[in-house]
């Protein structure tokens, strides 16, 4: 007796499902996040907990990042971390130089602007909020 290779095929909604299933499994909640403004952008990388800022604007104002926690909270007792490229849109972003020490799974707000100087207002705020 000859017995035939068996075929199976996936019906398109199975495929879907399957890949609807892998895309959900794949990403994890605490995964690196970023934020953009005019001018500005900053780079939360979960893995240590970095904070990065980037100028991306040759407009004479300088690039500035902050990631506060807990987020979405008055509690007097926040943390924040800041960082700040000062030298122009050149490529050279400013990471802080050391790990931030952020409790796993804790909801984590970070901020970009620009302004003026040390001292200007701050402008083109934009936050975010993910999970460190």
């Amino acid at each position: 007796m000859t017995r035939r290779p068996r075929k199976f095929l996936l019906s398109a909604g199975t495929a879907v499902g399957i890949g609807a299933l892998a895309l959900l499994t794949a990403s994890p909640a605490w995964a690196d996040a970023s934020v953009s403004t005019v001018g500005a952008r900053a780079e939360f990388l979960d893995y240590g907990e970095h904070l990065r800022v980037c100028d991306t604007a040759t407009d004479s104002r300088r690039a500035l990042a902050r990631v506060k926690w807990p987020a979405r909270t008055s509690d007097p007792n926040i943390q924040i971390a800041y960082a700040e490229d000062v030298d122009g849109n050149n490529g050279n972003c400013f990471e802080v130089p050391y790990d931030i020490d952020i409790p796993e799974g804790m909801e984590v707000e970070v901020s970009v602007w620009i302004q003026n100087g040390p001292d200007g207002d701050p402008e083109n705020w934009r936050t975010i909020y993910t999970v460190a």
